[in-house]
């Protein structure tokens, strides 16, 4: 009876120290993540639609769009299938983004 109310107290200290870990890294995770963006969380660039993309994946379809900036840097985002219809090879315009993230897109004014 000893050797089992030893081993369920260390179950419970076990799980108890995973738990505190797990909440541990997740709230260092988004602390960091807030560090390293933009004031408003998001960044912007200006630039033209090189191309569209999907990819099928284990959990669905995963869709993307590739800008090149006026810079000359490439940026590759992810986005839903419905701002994806919205965009074509070459348009130009602002791009806001979170990390690979898109977050909308304002085209020029033709």
């Amino acid at each position: 009876m000893n050797g089992q109310l030893g081993a369920v107290v260390a179950v419970v200290v076990f799980l108890g120290v995973a738990a505190l870990l797990a909440v541990a890294y997740t709230v260092i995770s988004r602390i960091g993540g807030r560090a390293s963006a933009a004031p408003d969380g998001a960044e912007t660039a200006h630039g033209t639609v090189i191309d569209r993309w999907e990819e099928d994946r284990s959990g669905g379809v995963v869709y993307g769009v590739t800008f090149t900036t006026d810079d000359g840097a490439q940026l590759e985002l992810y986005l839903a299938g419905a701002d994806l219809a919205r965009l074509a090879v070459g348009d130009r315009g602002r791009v806001r983004h979170r990390g690979d993230r898109f977050g909308g897109f304002t085209p020029d004014p033709s």
